[in-house]
C-alpha cells in the first residue's frame, strides 16, 4: 500500500482506468467463449460445426406422420429431448459423429431405439415408423 501511497493522484486515476477497462473487456471475452444460459463452452471443436439430422416419424400401418414423439437422443452427455411437431418432423443439431441412437417414446406406440448412421446420406432426412400398442 505504501506503493501507491508516493504514486500521484492522476497516475492512480489511470491505473484504475486501465484495471476497470481490462476487467470489462475479461469479462466480455469471457462471456463470449462461454455460453452461460447452458454452461457449455461455446469454442469447443465439438461445438464448432453441428451436424442436422432430420427426422419424420410415421405410422407403420397408416403411413399418417405421428406427432408429439418424444425423441431421447443420446450422443454425449446426458440424453437430449425433443417433440415432433404435427407434420411428425423434427430437426435437431448434433456434434459430427458417425452415428446416434435416439429413443422414440410415445403413449399410443411401442418405444422404440433406433442407431442411425450419419455418414450414410447425411443431409436426407430419416423416416422412422412406430407400431402401434
Amino acid at each position: 500500500m505504501k506503493f501507491f501511497e508516493d504514486i500521484p493522484w492522476w497516475a492512480r486515476a489511470i491505473f484504475a482506468f486501465i484495471v476497470i477497462v481490462l476487467g470489462v473487456s475479461g469479462f466480455e471475452l469471457t462471456q463470449e467463449m462461454f455460453d452461460l444460459s447452458n454452461g457449455r463452452n461455446i469454442e469447443s471443436p465439438e461445438n464448432k460445426k453441428l451436424q442436422k439430422v432430420q427426422i419424420t416419424v410415421r405410422d407403420s400401418q397408416t403411413r399418417a406422420p405421428v406427432e408429439n414423439v418424444r425423441l431421447q437422443i443420446v450422443f454425449s452427455g446426458p440424453p437430449v429431448e425433443k417433440t415432433t411437431d404435427r407434420n411428425g418432423y423434427i430437426e435437431i443439431e448434433i456434434p459430427p459423429r458417425d452415428s446416434v441412437q435416439i429413443t422414440f417414446l410415445s403413449r399410443d406406440y411401442i418405444t422404440t431405439t433406433e442407431t442411425i448412421n450419419l455418414e450414410a446420406d447425411p443431409g436426407n432426412t430419416r423416416v422412422i415408423e412406430l407400431d402401434p400398442l
